[in-house]
């Protein structure tokens, strides 16, 4: 389907479904009003807004705006692009954090150069560009169906089928994604073709390297429990009874002052099952009264812990606590904009240094100028732009809400509060070992019975959701599997980098990537044309550095590759006698193609 640009009149060469752009590629902007990012940006909050079941009005009166076009004017048609801190107030009144806002929006950073050397011209330099999906397009490949795996080497091999396609994906090599996981080479080449199973800090170490997220790369790995929780056998070999509809019997009659025996006297159980349903709802946080003292200090914690439960407010009990973590002191109440454009400038710079990035290497990142990013982080921009804001994020490897974390706006009292900075108190395993935690409270399981189903023992269940130690990947898929839980409700909270959707293969099912001898062939020809490096590494999907060693390779195999500079030192000239030596032809024999070496003399 052709069309013609409203704009510039160039002809449009449409081959998707529905009806053809109105512009082309150069004439839509980028960021701004009518670009694709405010458009989505526009889209994410009028569903926010439908979700919330709030109107127009509603929201403006939650956002401390005085009309309500203030909220229709960014849901249009030629929405404009919000700032920082409208789309914070926006976002906080809808209870929504700015993640859910910029849903769907990413940014892929531009390329950036650590040395002087490695520069390139910026015509030469590859850029940056925003991405924008649309609803109905997946952010990763949908899972196919598949047999499910009966030990964990079916299991590592599936992931390592995953690993290794996601980095092809991304175009990285296995020394570069080791480095950046904190491997070793050939430790990845072992997880990559199944052979060694991975960890799950090793698991989260490679998705936050690859920026993408941990089910994604468990996808396709199912198992199945091995007997349905009716089917649970008791010690002794007897059939264990469910007491879960005893819960309010023997919540009564504990309150009444009634031992164990006795209650399970009435209710035709056992004093051990009473018991446990007494500390399943105390973990629960049911408050019922102890009838003895703490023998043990175990116990002492526990009922210290149960007690602070308590006392927290509903969405926090059992760790829920916010996107920023719990322990963050009382902040600034009624802070002015100038006050909250100083918050995260600070946010940024200390994302910028705890990565390492120097402001030219984040301009380089992010195109922007270095002293607009200077005037960012020194407070001195009242309100940047959300593109801004998802750049930022991009270049940190952070979610957009770290860039903003600590400043909230308050509907109640139409101001912003600004809290003190702090880290994060839970790690990766904290919070994944409390999403197993409240998966199997909702299902109303022990952790005696959830180990006999997920085949591990209760030792293990009680070390998984304690984070005490590291388990393997295989471990938390058949938690996950007993619980009836996939893996994006495994993994909640969990992500804390930077997510972006993979490039499309560059290869279709049925085709095969280019054999050795046809990289060989390619490097020697672009090599013989005088070729630079850095073209012949991208056309190789190589590292620049990689391309010396890759030479010198062939050069040792035989194979004629011309010097591009005289020999600087003794050995240097020892070595390339000795491979022309090598490669020199016999009499008679053809000068194309791989060189036999010369007989030795008599």
């Amino acid at each position: 389907m052709r069309s013609c640009c409203a704009e510039c009149g160039q002809e449009i060469l449409y081959l998707g479904e529905g009806p053809p752009p109105e512009r082309c590629e150069d004439c839509v902007p980028e960021t701004g009003s009518g670009s694709p990012l405010a458009e989505q940006l526009a889209r994410n909050l009028h569903r926010l807004r439908g979700d919330a079941d709030l109107t127009g009005e509603e929201l403006a009166q939650r956002a401390g705006f005085n009309d309500r076009q203030d909220v229709f004017g960014y849901e249009g048609n030629a929405a404009p692009e919000p700032g920082v801190i409208r789309a914070l107030r926006f976002a906080h009144s809808l209870g929504a954090s700015i993640d859910q806002l910029t849903d769907r929006i990413y940014w892929n950073p531009g390329e950036t150069a650590r040395q002087p050397r490695e520069r390139r011209p910026p015509s030469e330099r590859l850029s940056g560009f925003f991405l924008v999906l649309a609803a109905s397009e997946p952010v990763f490949d949908p899972v196919p169906p598949c047999a499910s795996v009966t030990d964990r080497h079916e299991a590592a091999a599936i992931f390592g089928q995953n690993l290794r396609g996601a980095r092809e994906r991304r175009h990285l090599t296995q020394e570069a994604l080791a480095r950046a996981a904190g491997l070793s080479k050939a430790g990845l080449s072992l997880i990559e073709r199944g052979i060694r199973e991975t960890t799950i800090e090793t698991l989260l170490a490679l998705a936050r390297s690859l920026e993408v997220t941990p089910e994604s790369l468990l996808a396709g790995i199912n198992w199945i429990p091995r007997r349905p929780p009716c089917a649970v056998p008791r010690r002794g070999g007897a059939q264990r009874r469910s007491a879960h509809g005893f819960d309010a019997a023997i919540k009564r009659q504990w309150g009444e002052g009634r031992t164990a025996s006795a209650i399970a006297a009435t209710l035709d159980t056992s004093p051990g099952d009473v018991s446990a349903v007494v500390h399943r709802l105390r973990e629960r946080g049911e408050e019922l009264p102890y009838r003895n003292p703490p023998r043990r200090a175990v116990h002492e914690r526990a009922r210290s812990r149960r007690a602070v439960c308590l006392q927290a407010p509903p969405g926090q009990r059992d760790g829920q606590a916010g996107d920023e973590g719990p322990g963050l002191a009382a902040g600034l109440d009624g802070a002015s904009e100038l006050e909250v454009a100083a918050r995260i400038g600070a946010n940024m710079a200390h994302c910028r240094k705890k990565v390492g990035l120097t402001l030219r290497e984040l301009g380089e990142a992010t195109e922007l100028d270095r002293s607009y990013l200077h005037d960012v982080e020194k407070g001195k921009n009242a309100s940047p732009r959300v593109s801004l804001i998802v750049k930022l994020a991009a270049s940190f490897n952070v979610p957009p809400r770290r860039i903003t974390s600590g400043v909230t706006w308050e509907p109640d009292s139409a101001a912003f509060r600004i809290e003190a900075m702090a880290e994060e108190a839970d790690t990766a395993l904290e919070r994944l070992g409390g999403n197993i935690l409240r998966a199997r409270r909702r299902a109303g399981v022990s952790q005696h019975a959830l180990g006999v189903r997920a085949s591990v023992d209760r030792r293990d269940v009680v070390d998984f959701e304690r984070a005490n130690r590291n388990f393997r990947i295989f471990t938390a898929v058949r938690l996950a599997s007993a619980l009836e839980a996939d893996f994006a409700e495994l993994f909640s909270g969990v992500t804390d980098w930077y997510v972006r959707p993979l490039p499309p293969p560059e290869y279709a099912p049925g085709d095969q990537p280019p054999s050795k001898s046809e990289r060989d062939a390619l490097l020697v020809r672009l090599w013989r044309d005088g070729k630079p490096e850095r073209e012949i590494a991208e056309a190789l999907d190589l590292t620049v550095g990689a391309v010396g060693p890759y030479v010198r390779e062939l050069r040792d195999a035989g194979e004629h590759v011309p010097y591009r500079r005289e020999a600087r030192r003794g050995i240097e000239r020892a070595a390339r006698i000795r491979r022309r030596g090598h490669c020199a032809p016999r009499r008679g024999a053809p000068r194309s193609g791989k060189r036999e070496p010369i007989a030795p003399r008599a």
